[in-house]
């Protein structure tokens, strides 16, 4: 022992050797392991969102285990059973909720005839699609959204508490995502334009304004305003932030968000349906991903769905005072929306792939044969739709 020094300060010594010895080991044994909420070490990643891994993947657990470039056989496996999971509950949506809706048109037109049997068949369809098909269409979707998306989480092993654990959340950030939505609603709208100038040039039409329901009963407006921006902003992103952004995430986020936006969008079988649903999907899946949360999502899409009636009074104005503030409120919104859209991404940026994330997401996503049946489904349903209408 040095004799400059007292026994306390050699003791003092020894233990600060030994914390830092055990720091060192702790740090060690944290580098052994691979985190299980961020595997593939992606700094954009929102780790509070992923699940377990190691699920997915048990190898993780071994100490100093190194991710191969592409996925093996197991993992690929359990990988596709999510994305197959998913698949195959959009299939199952869209026949059953099909099926749903001939038999409860069915039932509902085999009803009215009895009640009115010297009425024409012709006459009671018109009365129902203006008045019966608003909430027949609210309740056959209400089931099938609640149904399937419960399904899904059930099979893939996610409770659907999990899917609203909200996170740094704020009323200042619900009212910023309103401008944004209002925004992303008019560059949609833009862009739609677009398309259809080019759509109009080659002879084909982007919709007919026909096809939509004109609804004339009071009960029939109404259900279709509860479905609009109650009925349908809770239970779609339940079904679609919910279940799909979850199960098309597990291996990347990224896929997560552009795949959900994209059968979202695709679902709609209208050209300005899918841009809207495919840039609002992106911004949905983003916020659901960033606060852990389907409600932020929920907020945002029924405001969404709530600006045609918001907007209705604007619209309406005809006296020239009256257009000039109808157009300052509408671009100051807008303003506000760009704005606000600046700030998000700024401080937000969307999560990119590693390398081995990449070959864990997209690209195996469109191995998957449900996936690809749904895709192409809704594809050839919106092509059929504007040929029939052009």
């Amino acid at each position: 022992m040095n004799e400059n020094i007292s026994a306390e300060q050699y003791i003092s010594e020894i233990q600060a050797l030994n914390q830092k010895l055990n720091t060192a080991e702790q740090q060690i044994m944290e580098s052994a392991f691979i985190d299980k909420k961020n595997p593939f070490e992606n700094p954009t990643e929102y780790r509070h969102y992923n699940s377990d891994y190691g699920k997915i993947e048990p190898e993780i657990k071994k100490s100093f285990y190194k991710f191969p470039l592409d996925p093996d056989y197991s993992e690929r496996r359990n990988l596709k059973r999510f994305y197959n999971i998913t698949g195959m509950q959009l299939i199952l949506h869209i026949v059953t909720s099909q099926i749903m809706m001939y038999l409860l048109t069915f039932i509902l037109m085999t009803f009215l005839q009895f009640l009115n049997p010297e009425t024409s068949y012709s006459d009671l369809s018109d009365y129902f699609y203006a008045t019966v098909s608003a909430p027949a269409n609210m309740l056959v979707f209400l089931i099938c959204n609640v149904a399937f998306a419960c399904l899904g989480l059930k099979m893939s092993g996610t409770s659907p508490s999990s899917l609203v654990k909200t996170q740094d959340f704020t009323l200042f950030k619900a009212v910023a995502y309103l401008f944004i939505v209002f925004f992303l609603n008019d560059i949609s709208s833009v862009i739609t334009s677009f398309i259809s100038d080019i759509m109009n040039q080659c002879g084909f039409q982007m919709y007919n304004i026909n096809d939509y329901t004109n609804y004339q009963s009071t009960p029939a407006k109404i259900s279709d305003f509860i479905y609009g921006v109650l009925v349908a902003p809770v239970t779609e992103e339940f079904f679609y932030r919910g279940m799909v952004l979850k199960n098309f995430s597990k291996a990347s986020q990224r896929c997560g968000i552009f795949m959900s936006a994209l059968i979202f969008g695709l679902m709609h079988m209208t050209v300005p349906q899918i841009v809207l649903g495919f840039i609002m999907g992106i911004f949905l899946a983003h916020i659901t991903i960033k606060h852990n949360s389907i409600i932020p999502a929920i907020i945002a899409h029924s405001f969404n769905n709530s600006l045609g009636y918001i907007l209705s009074p604007l619209g309406n104005m005809t006296s020239d005072f009256g257009i000039i503030i109808a157009n300052s409120v509408y671009y100051v919104m807008l303003m506000f929306g760009l704005f606000a859209l600046i700030g998000f991404k700024m401080t937000n940026k969307l999560p990119h792939d590693t390398p081995h994330q990449s070959r864990r997401g997209i690209q195996l996503v469109f191995l998957s044969v449900p996936v690809i049946i749904t895709v192409v489904y809704y594809i050839l349903k919106t092509i059929s739709y504007i040929l029939r209408i052009s």
